[in-house]
């Protein structure tokens, strides 16, 4: 896999990882970046099993529509 371009900004970056620990890499060839990522960056112990909660009951509202 490989790019004709480089990525400029990090949402255009390739990604990589697990599910658990993950890296992003963008820049030029001589200015190359490295955005790491771990769950338990993020998370408090203990809540690796926790869901994320269901907000689509609540799309509308998020939207502004009524």
């Amino acid at each position: 896999m490989h790019d004709t371009a480089a990525a400029s900004v990090w949402t255009d970056g390739f990604v990589i990882g697990n599910g658990e620990y993950g890296a992003v890499l963008h820049g030029t060839p001589r200015l190359e970046k490295v955005v790491l990522n771990h769950h338990r960056f993020v998370l408090p112990n203990g809540t690796r099993d926790v869901r994320p909660p269901v907000l689509s009951d609540r799309r509308w509202t998020l939207r502004g529509a009524t």
